[in-house]
C-alpha cells in the first residue's frame, strides 16, 4: 500500500469529455486533487465505507459526504441537502438506494456542469432499479441452484476450474473470500413463465440452460458455485475454515435466502460494507461490480488474491 509521500501511482490531470473546467478555482482544485492522488492519499478507508453503507441504509435526509480538504490534505465530512430518491419507476420495479463511488477520474476530471460542492467527494448517493414483480417460489429456485451446484463438480467447466485454481500461487493463508457483483439469479423471469398459482413452468427455460455434463452456461449461478469451490480448495490447502461473503446490491430477497442456505454471508446491501472486510488474508472475487473495485481494494488493503 502506498503511503503519503510515495509517488507510486501517477495520474495526470485531464479535461472531462474535452470540456474546459468551469472556472479557475475548480481547475486549481483539480490540480491539487491530482497531486494528492499521486502522493498516495487514500480516497477511502474501512470506517468511511461502513459509514457510507449505514447512511444509505437509513435513508435519512441530509448526507455526510467525504471530501478532500485541500488546505489540510485530509478528509473532512460535510453535509449536503440530499434527500432520499423519490423517482418514477415501472410498476414491477422498485428503487434501491446504493453508494456510488467517485474515484480519481471524478476528482481530477469532473464534468463541466457538476456542482463544485460535490465534484471532489469520494462517494455520492445513487440508486438502481430492482425487479419487484411476480417472483418464482423459493422452493423452485432452491432446487435449481441445487441442480447446478451438483452438476458443477462433474462438468468439464467445473473440473477445468478446479485444475486452474490449484495452479494459482497463494502463499498467505486465506480466511475469507469476499465476492462482488456475481449477479442475481432468482428474478430473471417473465409473467408468462408462471402458472395461475405462481409455479414456475420451466425453471431451466433461460437460454436452454438445463445443467449437463459438459455445459455450465448459466453464469450467475456458476459464479457463486465457483466461490464455494474455491473455499473448499483453500480449506484443503491451508487446513483452516474459509468463510464466503457476497456483496451485490442487485440481489433479490430470494437470491439472498438461497445463498445464505448454501454457505454465503450477505454483506453490503448498499454496495460499500463488503470492501471494509478486505485484508491481507482475503481472496477478492469480482465480476460485474458497479463500483471501481480495484481502486477501492488498493486503498483498503493488499488482498492475498484478487480475481
Amino acid at each position: 500500500m502506498s503511503s503519503k509521500g510515495t509517488k507510486s501511482r501517477p495520474f495526470h490531470l485531464v479535461e472531462a469529455d474535452g470540456l474546459p473546467p468551469p472556472d479557475d478555482r475548480i481547475w486549481t482544485e483539480q490540480s491539487r486533487a491530482a497531486e494528492l492522488y499521486n502522493e498516495g492519499v487514500r480516497l477511502w478507508t474501512g470506517p468511511m465505507l461502513l459509514d457510507m453503507e449505514d447512511q444509505m441504509a437509513n435513508s435519512s435526509p441530509g448526507v455526510k459526504m467525504f471530501s478532500l480538504n485541500y488546505e489540510s490534505d485530509r478528509y473532512q465530512k460535510k453535509m449536503t441537502d440530499w434527500l432520499p430518491f423519490d423517482l418514477p419507476v415501472r410498476e414491477d420495479h422498485k428503487l434501491h438506494q446504493i453508494v456510488t463511488f467517485r474515484g480519481h477520474r471524478h476528482l481530477t476530471a469532473p464534468g463541466a456542469d457538476w456542482s463544485s460542492d460535490l465534484a471532489y467527494c469520494t462517494w455520492a448517493p445513487g440508486y438502481i432499479s430492482l425487479w419487484n414483480g411476480l417472483k418464482p417460489k423459493l422452493y423452485d429456485e432452491l432446487e435449481r441452484f441445487r441442480r447446478w451446484r451438483d452438476s458443477w463438480e462433474t462438468s468439464l467447466t467445473g473440473k477445468s476450474f478446479v485444475e486452474a485454481f490449484k495452479a494459482v500461487s497463494i502463499t498467505s493463508p486465506i480466511k475469507r473470500i469476499v465476492c462482488f457483483g456475481l449477479g442475481d439469479f432468482a428474478t430473471r423471469h417473465r409473467p408468462d413463465d408462471f402458472d395461475v398459482e405462481g409455479n414456475l413452468l420451466n425453471p431451466d427455460y433461460q437460454r436452454n440452460d438445463a445443467p449437463s455434463k459438459d455445459r455450465m452456461n448459466f453464469p450467475d449461478i456458476a459464479q457463486h458455485v465457483a466461490a464455494l469451490t474455491m473455499a473448499k480448495l483453500l480449506e484443503q490447502r491451508f487446513g483452516r475454515g474459509v468463510r464466503v461473503f457476497a456483496q451485490d446490491p442487485g440481489y433479490s430477497d430470494t437470491a439472498e435466502t438461497i445463498l445464505e442456505q448454501n454457505g454465503f454471508t450477505i454483506v453490503g446491501r448498499r454496495g460499500a460494507a463488503g470492501f471494509a472486510m478486505i485484508d491481507e488474508e482475503t481472496l477478492v472475487y469480482s465480476f460485474y461490480n458497479l463500483a471501481n473495485t480495484r481502486e477501492i481494494v488498493a486503498d483498503i488493503a493488499l488482498p492475498a488474491v484478487s480475481r
